[in-house]
């Protein structure tokens, strides 16, 4: 699985304990308290409705209030990669250090540290790096993580067992006494997947009671220019959307998504019929509707006249959003970038994509529409060209694997952060997910496994794969929607020019139709891979649907 970036985790982690407010009194669960009673060694807790005390073994006490539980969720992500990176380096220099031990790799962590930058570190260890990451990003990350502890809010040396408590220390800003208990809860929450999950219904309750309003700083630390891609259901939008609920006020979102026939008039603005009426004197007092109004009167007759009027797209709206309250911040999520024909959409807006700072690095004039359009609403503007400003952010998500795509070229992707989302991310989600299909019960992650080996052992790219939403658990209880969906998609769209790598088939044709109703009526027979392990409960008829397989096969 790939690394992820430990300064942009570090990062979302400081984000959320700055704008997430958990200012209520806070109840927990008796099975968190029972887990987390059971979690401490040589400490014993009592709990009260709102608080708890901590009675370490020498008879200090700690005191807290419940909401600390809450606010260690936020290191989990974080901490957990950052293990994962120093797993790595045993695995890289195992010739150097074959136990694995911290004396072992004590005086690696130094060399690489003194390196002070990834382009210093020695070409031995650079290529023992290069040869064991097959990303380049992963290489890249990993270099940084060893040269310069400030990338991850590090400080202590990575030998050290406490190596982790600077980051957890450091990415609350809380006082001492309350971030070290946080960090301690956050490193169990790590380590003890049952106390983390007691927690989190919590936790969202405790965001969903929260009737303060949150207070964002204009500056997120996070790309004002953002692509976020990845194989089909892996969860970009969710992902997005996640970041989005916890960073930007409701009222300055905005969604738009691309198709092919989508336009630049679209997405800036453009002039569009509307309707305006005019009074008539009505000489027999007569009841006429009013379409503007939307109501009835026998006053007038109001007689309706097509005119032209400029109506605003996505982009300028959020734009004059952004302009109009320069303190807080303006999103713009475009669904499905590559789906229209994205320098033609955004015309000359491309080039205000080039930022420094997130201000636009040049302004352009739109048309005489558009800017007489922000001119109107915006006080005190009367530019004749504009910029974009420091607090509207563009996000969006991009799948590369669909057929009806169209590729960015180089110029438009050179102005974007592009963020990948690995493939099995969300794994762990769907591991109860399962559907029926003629008696026989599948596990859909042990399936989409057994499908995404298979199609990796045919050299299918990593974005044709299949993501855990790519079936969404509300569509696992209709067998019918099941099966067209994940066959429409192999068949079509993975395995077009070659079906025989996946699918069985009697006549040859691999025919859709014949292949939708051959896994409804043989589930086990239809892939020429064995599925047999994602099976949950089989209580078919295997034995006939088999036997009557195998005449068919024999005519």
């Amino acid at each position: 699985m790939p690394l992820r970036s430990l300064n942009e985790l570090a990062n979302e982690a400081k984000a959320k304990f700055e704008h997430n407010d958990y200012s209520n009194e806070l109840e927990l669960s008796d099975d968190f308290k029972h887990i987390f009673e059971q979690t401490l060694e040589d400490s014993q807790v009592t709990f009260y409705k709102h608080t708890f005390i901590i009675t370490k073994s020498d008879g200090l006490r700690i005191y807290g209030p419940n909401q600390w539980f809450v606010l260690g969720i936020h290191l989990v992500d974080f901490l957990q990669e950052l293990k994962e990176y120093k797993r790595h380096t045993a695995r890289i220099f195992s010739s150097q250090a074959p136990r694995g031990t911290a004396k072992e790799l004590q005086p690696i962590y130094v060399r690489l540290k003194n390196a002070g930058s990834p382009e210093r570190i020695s070409a031995d260890d650079a290529s023992a790096i290069d040869s064991y990451f097959s990303l380049e990003s992963d290489r890249m990350y990993y270099k940084q993580f060893v040269t310069n502890y400030n990338w991850w809010v590090g400080s202590k040396g990575l030998d050290r067992g406490d190596y982790a408590y600077t980051p957890l220390l450091t990415i609350p800003k809380l006082v001492h006494d309350t971030h070290s208990l946080v960090a301690g809860i956050a490193l169990m929450y790590a380590s003890n997947p049952a106390l983390l999950e007691a927690i989190i219904p919590i936790a969202d309750r405790a965001v969903s009671q929260s009737t303060q309003q949150i207070v964002v700083n204009t500056q997120l630390n996070l790309p004002h220019n953002w692509i976020v891609y990845g194989a089909p259901g892996t969860g970009k939008s969710n992902y997005l959307d996640a970041k989005a609920n916890a960073l930007f006020a409701e009222d300055n979102r905005l969604r738009v998504t691309f198709y092919p026939d989508y336009s630049y008039s679209k997405f800036v603005g453009t002039y569009k019929p509307v309707p305006v009426y005019k009074t008539v004197p009505s000489a027999d007092n007569s009841v006429y509707y009013d379409y503007e109004r939307r109501e009835h009167t026998g006053e007038t007759r109001r007689e309706p006249i097509i005119d032209y009027k400029f109506v605003p797209g996505p982009f300028l709206t959020q734009l004059v959003k952004a302009l109009k309250s320069p303190s807080e911040p303006v999103l713009l999520q475009i669904e499905e970038v590559n789906r229209a024909n994205a320098a033609a959409v955004f015309g000359e807006v491309f080039q205000l994509l080039d930022r420094d700072n997130g201000r636009s690095c040049y302004s352009v004039g739109l048309s005489k529409e558009a800017m007489k359009y922000i001119q109107d609403e915006v006080e005190g503007f009367c530019s004749e060209t504009v910029s974009l400003p420091s607090n509207l952010y563009l996000w969006a998500t991009m799948n590369s694997a669909d057929q009806g795509v169209l590729p960015l070229d180089s110029a438009f992707k050179r102005r974007w952060v592009f963020k990948y989302l690995p493939l099995n991310r969300n794994a762990g989600v769907i591991s109860d997910w399962s559907f029926n299909i003629s008696g026989v019960e599948f596990s859909w992650a042990l399936l989409r496994e057994i499908i995404n080996t298979k199609l990796a052992s045919e050299k299918v790219s990593e974005d044709k794969l299949l993501g855990p939403f790519f079936i969404s658990r509300s569509v696992l209880s209709d067998t019918d929607a099941v099966i067209s969906n994940l066959l429409l998609y192999l068949r079509e769209d993975v395995v077009r020019h070659k079906p025989s790598v996946l699918f069985n088939d009697i006549d040859g044709s691999y025919n859709l139709s014949k292949l939708i109703q051959r896994f409804k009526s043989f589930p086990l027979d239809t892939f020429t891979f064995s599925i047999h392990d994602a099976v949950i409960n089989d209580t078919g008829t295997d034995t006939e649907a088999q036997a009557i397989l195998n005449e068919d096969q024999q005519i």
